[in-house]
């Protein structure tokens, strides 16, 4: 390879569970010939780095390093120092990069010379995709791609605190000597992230989701861990390492009082709401860190805050550790229950204007059940206004809206949306909308929900699906007598192939994704009964959520479920509550290999079993043999006893 367009930098530490999924993101890259992979493992214990070491043996852009354990910051400056890629990215090593990510901003930031290039990010779990509300404020307003020669120009960007959704010119960082804090310490994006803004005369952003950011179902991820009191403290020090950047840097007012508010409704709030998990012996240092890092917050921005945070940095500034250790943790149950007794003294009282803090708060409805009743649909409910309350059931009106945007008004009944399936058979995917008045104010949200199903109607199925931040959608198909049997299916390392019966003639058959419902769509061979399709692996790979759903105008059955594997990824096509699905994610080698060393322990036992009843069986038969020789024997002589008997009476 040529000298490398990008260095991917992927500092590693006991990720086993996720890391084949971050590095098949990478290698299945558009660009990847053009990139160098350096897989910094930072001490781990876990499979991690005999994992790099086969991808490292495999590919030739692969490169293994191994080191003691210092931490994500001193991994990631390792990599700056041994890279050679006209930029560098930061990839985490649970996380996932779009198919076209590297391509896409490469040809952005190199369109211009800019300093990087800045693309949006996604959070992901198991079967849903959402914005993370850091995104949503940092980028909030900007469409398509913007240019910048300075943050101020968008103060909002101080939300963007991550190193990873951006790709850096490699000589920018090292010609402004931006590098990581050279020592073992959390959240060292944040000072990165924001030195590169301000340091930057030339940078751009480009609205397209390009970096997955993973959200683990164990909590085992620094960004999850707030209660840590090292993480707490790692934080307030860098948000003093900021404070003394932007001192000295040409940033605007406005930019830092951007700054400001978010130290103190995100950064510091995200550790001061769990106060009453530290040790006691703590608080007054903990207060003497907080107090330093607020000291020069203007007036004005501490009065631009809600009731709840006005009390908190009150309480702080009164170095109340009672009160906070009783109020801290009530935010969350003030924007259900604003109205409950508080039982505070009247000097935070008079700071509460819940009222106010809720104008800006948009409504929330989440679907809480879901069941059929005849031929409807009845979905149970229930909605708030943060800082409002609950809303009550009166005060909502539901509609069904389908992909162009037709609206169709639906009643609720005793407390639940009532949808005819006659209604949802006439759209082939809506949401519901949910409207709330209070006064003369109305506001609107789509009705979220957790929970995928499936029902059966007389010639309609129907499906409660979860799209992006987990907003409902509802999908119906007809049921029609056609069908299609898939009997067969084949993968040759680049497509799948689909062979089967069906009952009349088919042209197209399409997939489509479990959760952003992207669809692509593959002519069909048809001839006497028989057809034929195939699908591109790399069509359903370049996704984190890597589910897609076999879709046609009618039914489609499987004759059996089939397995692949390619890359260290299991590819299932199976049928699953009515559908047929297509699934790829990665597989631990290792315990697969333990899986089939309990299989054949297994087996070696059940074959032991069996030798000793074969041994019994041996045992019975021989003496079956021999009562049946006996029987026979003696059976012989008595019919010789009658011969000798009738001879010797005929003889007389």
């Amino acid at each position: 390879m040529t000298k490398a367009k990008i260095s991917v930098i992927i500092p590693i530490y006991n990720t086993a569970e996720y890391l084949e999924e971050t590095l098949i993101s990478v290698l299945n890259q558009s660009i990847i010939d053009d990139i160098e992979v350096l897989m910094i493992d930072d001490g781990s214990i876990d499979e991690s780095r005999h994992i790099i070491e086969r991808y490292a043996l495999d590919y030739d852009n692969f490169h293994a390093f191994h080191k003691d354990h210092e931490g994500q910051a001193v991994a990631r400056n390792y990599g700056l120092d041994i890279a050679q890629g006209e930029f560098v990215h930061f990839l985490d090593s649970d996380d996932f990069m779009a198919r076209d990510a590297y391509e896409r901003l490469y040809e952005l930031a190199v369109s211009d010379n800019f300093d990087f290039a800045v693309g949006n990010v996604l959070r992901f779990g198991e079967d849903t995709f959402w914005q993370d509300h850091l995104f949503k404020n940092s980028f909030k307003g900007l469409d398509s791609i913007h240019r910048f020669k300075s943050i101020n120009e968008h103060p909002p960007l101080v939300w963007d605190t991550s190193a990873s959704n951006k790709l850096y010119r490699r000589e920018f960082l090292q010609s402004n000597n931006i590098r990581f804090p050279d020592r073992h310490i959390f959240y060292e994006d944040l000072l990165f992230s924001i030195e590169t803004y301000v340091k930057s005369d030339r940078f751009c952003f480009l609205n397209e989701h390009f970096y997955f950011w993973r959200l683990r179902p164990d909590f085992s991820s620094v960004s999850q861990k707030s209660m840590m009191i090292k993480n707490f403290r790692d934080r307030l020090e860098i948000i003093r390492l900021i404070r003394e950047l932007v001192s000295d840097a040409d940033v605007s007012d406005r930019t830092l009082n951007a700054l400001y508010e978010k130290w103190l409704v995100h950064d510091l709030k995200m550790f001061i709401k769990n106060f009453h998990e530290y040790d006691p012996g703590c608080y007054e240092g903990l207060l003497d860190e907080i107090s330093d890092v607020i000291s020069d917050i203007p007036q004005s921005v501490m009065q631009s805050l809600k009731s709840y945070h006005k009390i908190l940095y009150r309480m702080i500034e009164n170095r109340d550790i009672e009160g906070l250790l009783y109020f801290a943790p009530l935010e969350d149950a003030l924007k259900r229950v604003p109205d409950f007794e508080l039982g505070l003294d009247e000097d935070y009282l008079k700071l509460t204007d819940f009222k106010g803090d809720s104008h800006e708060e948009k409504l929330e409805a989440h679907a809480t059940d879901i069941r059929k009743c005849g031929n409807d649909l009845l979905i149970e409910f229930n909605a708030f206004i943060a800082y409002l309350g609950e809303v009550q059931s009166d005060n909502i009106s539901p509609s069904l809206v389908d992909e162009d945007g037709q609206e169709y008004p639906l009643d609720i009944e005793g407390g639940e949306i009532v949808m005819s399936c006659n209604l949802i058979g006439k759209n082939s995917r809506s949401r519901i909308k949910m409207t709330a008045y209070e006064g003369a104010l109305k506001r609107e949200a789509y009705l979220k929900n957790y929970t995928r199903q499936n029902f059966q109607f007389a010639d309609l199925n129907v499906e409660i699906a979860i799209g992006m931040d987990n907003v409902l959608f509802v999908s119906s198909r007809k049921r029609l007598p056609d069908s299609i049997l898939i009997d067969e299916v084949r993968f040759d390392g680049g497509n799948f192939i689909f062979e089967g019966f069906a009952d009349s003639e088919i042209t197209t058959i399409s997939i489509e994704n479990i959760t952003d419902f992207r669809q692509f769509s593959y002519p069909v061979s048809f001839s006497d009964g028989r057809f034929g399709f195939e699908i591109p692996h790399a069509d359903i790979a370049g996704f984190p959520i890597r589910k897609w759903e076999l879709k046609a105008d009618h039914m489609i059955r499987l004759a059996k479920n089939f397995s692949f594997f390619k890359n260290l990824e299991e590819i299932a096509v199976c049928a699953r509550d009515g559908v047929i699905l297509i699934e790829d994610g990665a597989f631990d080698i290792s315990d697969r290999i333990g899986r089939l060393n309990e299989n054949i322990d297994s087996l070696s036992q059940e074959n032991s079993m069996l030798l000793q009843k074969n041994r019994k069986l041996k045992r019975k038969n021989r003496k079956l043999k021999k009562a049946v020789r006996e029987y026979e024997s003696r059976r012989i002589v008595r019919i010789a006893d009658k011969i000798n008997e009738s001879l010797k009476w005929g003889k007389t």
